[in-house]
């Protein structure tokens, strides 16, 4: 039987996981509301809303609560996936909430840096459950790409490419990215979400392509991005072993997330070593 092999790892659950339950709430905010509130992502329930951590001084109040991991349910696969996200930030990882409840995460695998740009790989992560997986869910893993400058907007050449291009946060603790819209002498105004926010230079670097790559810096540098990318060989052909190599990328990084990661409350994700198999039958 020939089998097919996903980024999905096998996880078990054990313990409790301890929350921090608002009471009798949801008649009184949104969840947008309490996330604002809170500083942190809220899972609403019928009547009650939780947090992972404490929520902040201008939130309801929130009493500790212990919920058991097992068996899954939406609570507790949420309590998972906050689980992971604190564990990567206690690692340093820079880590981002997505849409739809996707993990991305940044350090888990090494950039890299050609000519004037580096490479940056993010490691997307869902938590979800699947009918033909034998475990209490699965950690289903993409790896995804991104071109950027190496040097920040304070850098003159950097800055006079920059407006109209996407600018992303490389330190500091301003808006992720914003579209750059003005160059000022040691800031930049960016538009995120419909407004105009001023932000240090120093603290972004912008979004490349390959135009730009090109316009600024020469088809060779492209080449040389490319290669590093994994989009091309050495020799500049197509790389036919792309997938592979992603593969290795992923397992390599689920790997230094560890096998075992620890919850509040005394509660246990387990990560398994090995991705899922599928087996699949042979056509007759």
């Amino acid at each position: 039987m020939p089998g097919l092999y996903l980024n999905s790892y096998p996880l078990s659950f054990s313990g409790d996981v301890e929350l921090f339950e608002m009471r009798a709430i949801r008649d009184r905010y949104t969840q947008e509301e309490l996330r604002a509130l809170t500083g942190a992502p809220v899972w609403m329930g019928q009547f009650d809303a939780f947090v992972y951590q404490p929520p902040g001084p201008d939130a309801p109040p929130g009493r500790k609560s212990t919920k058991a991991l097992r068996p899954p349910d939406f609570l507790s696969l949420w309590a998972v996936r906050e689980g992971l996200v604190a564990h990567c930030r206690s690692r340093g990882l820079d880590v981002e909430m997505r849409r739809g409840g996707e993990i991305q995460v940044v350090g888990l695998i090494e950039s890299a840096v050609e000519d004037r740009f580096r490479v940056e790989h993010a490691v997307l992560m869902r938590v979800g459950q699947e009918e033909y997986v034998d475990a209490d869910a699965v950690l289903t893993v993409r790896e995804r790409a991104r071109w950027l400058s190496a040097d920040p907007l304070s850098d003159g050449e950097v800055a006079a490419r920059a407006v109209g291009q996407r600018a992303v946060r490389a330190a500091g603790d301003g808006p992720r990215r914003g579209v750059v819209r003005e160059v000022l002498e040691d800031d930049v105004v960016l538009e995120v979400g419909g407004e105009r926010v001023t932000v240090p230079a120093a603290h972004y670097v912008i979004s490349v392509n390959s135009a730009i790559i090109v316009g600024w810096r020469g088809s060779e540098v492209l080449r040389k991005v490319r290669v590093i990318s994994g989009h091309l060989t050495n020799a500049g052909k197509k790389n036919r072993h792309a997938v592979e190599d992603r593969f290795k990328l992923v397992g390599d990084a689920v790997r230094k997330l560890g096998t075992t990661v620890a919850l509040h409350g005394g509660g246990e994700i387990g990560i398994g070593r090995v991705p899922v198999a599928i087996r699949l039958e042979e056509a007759p």
